[in-house]
């Protein structure tokens, strides 16, 4: 990481902000915090050219909050979720990430699995 001003240790961050108002609040709360990144801010475009948002880079302290949990609670729910696929492969219209859905007349097919 870098040090900012006050030898504090923080990341490079660089945020996609589609929103005028958050922009000017995102760059102004940067710059007072002194934490602003000389290349401040670049215009973000579409593959046809057409302007898409702006990306703002600037010094944060924030770091990812649990991210090796996060992957290991999705693939816990992803195997859970191929489970109940293959018990009721007929009766699922609809797949989520963590869930699937049925059509009410199917529910007394899948209350016996459920528990107390």
């Amino acid at each position: 990481g870098e040090y900012d001003n006050n030898d504090i240790r923080r990341r490079k961050t660089a945020k996609l902000i589609l929103d005028p108002g958050e922009l000017k609040f995102v760059v102004n709360d940067a710059v007072s915090k002194a934490v602003l990144c000389p290349q401040q801010k670049t215009t973000a475009k579409l593959s046809s050219g057409e302007d898409f948002g702006t990306i703002v880079e600037y010094l944060s302290d924030e770091m990812p909050q649990y991210a090796h949990l996060r992957s290991y609670m999705l693939s816990y729910s992803m195997i859970n979720l191929f489970t109940m696929l293959n018990r009721f492969p007929d009766i699922a219209f609809r797949v989520a990430t963590d869930s699937f859905y049925i059509n009410k007349e199917h529910q007394p097919a899948v209350d016996k699995y459920l528990g107390d």
